[in-house]
């Protein structure tokens, strides 16, 4: 049986002699299907039950919001993005992970450009177009009547539906700046 292996990271020496990874580039990289051709992807390693895929999402683009058939984790390698998940917008940087179930609607969008290690199951090519299903809005929000609450900062602040999504159909909170600081935590 042949090992499948790819490399996703860089070592780079830090302080004190200690090493540390940063994100690689990309060597072959295709765009994400959904996504406008903002969102590049690599096919690191995978089987038809299980894989992983770098993704680079610069920031202030994102995934609409969407679904997969399996659960996936998403590691962010370096950047911030927020992730919608129900009715509630969370932050996650460099050094975190969270995990999606199947089947839920959610939402990526970049802060700062951010590279994403995602890991599911079950696998599917980076451009597939089935990796992922496009929902409404309203699907992704059901949990709440009119509103979606952001966690990206210290006020978690309601915001009406109408407040947080772009014209391009991505989720973003509207006091997020650059850079992943809050304009209401400056107040």
């Amino acid at each position: 049986m042949n090992l499948k292996k790819a490399t996703w990271a860089k070592k780079v020496q830090l302080s004190k002699g200690l090493a540390g990874l940063a994100p690689k580039e990309f060597d072959a990289p295709v765009t994400m299907a959904e996504t406008g051709g903002l969102i590049m992807g690599e096919a690191l390693v995978a089987s038809p039950d299980l894989g992983g895929d770098l993704m680079f999402v610069p920031g202030g683009t994102g995934f609409k919001p969407h679904t997969h058939h399996g659960h996936h984790l998403i590691f962010a390698i370096s950047g911030e993005c927020t992730v919608t998940l129900g009715a509630e917008i969370h932050r996650l940087s460099a050094g975190e992970v969270c995990l999606i179930p199947g089947e839920v609607p959610h939402a990526v969008t970049g802060i700062t450009d951010t590279m994403l290690l995602a890991v599911g199951t079950p696998h599917m090519p980076v451009d597939a177009a089935d990796r992922l299903e496009l929902v409404s809005f309203e699907v992704l929000t059901a949990e709440l009547s009119s509103q979606i609450r952001c966690m990206g900062c210290s006020t978690h602040k309601l915001y009406e539906r109408h407040e947080i999504l772009g014209a391009d159909g991505v989720v973003r909170c509207p006091n997020m700046k650059s850079g992943g600081q809050c304009r209401l935590d400056a107040e």
